[in-house]
């Protein structure tokens, strides 16, 4: 259905805390998509300042699956 969209993810308080927002985040997506099922194309953490701040950055395909 949508191939290739990506999405920064809120950064958490931590890598399990990013991982859990990047979830919903790609769930809201794939239903706004009117899909039911994704593919995770790839994932890495971006710095974002000089501190070691990092933001989780998501690239998946939306799926509509029978």
């Amino acid at each position: 259905m949508v191939q290739g969209r990506g999405y920064v993810v809120s950064t958490g308080l931590s890598a399990k805390g990013d991982l859990k927002n990047g979830a919903k985040g790609i769930d809201e997506w794939v239903e706004i998509d009117g899909g039911n099922a994704y593919v995770l194309v790839s994932y890495k953490w971006v710095a974002v300042d000089r501190y070691g701040t990092a933001q989780l950055h998501i690239k998946f395909d939306t799926l509509l699956c029978e």
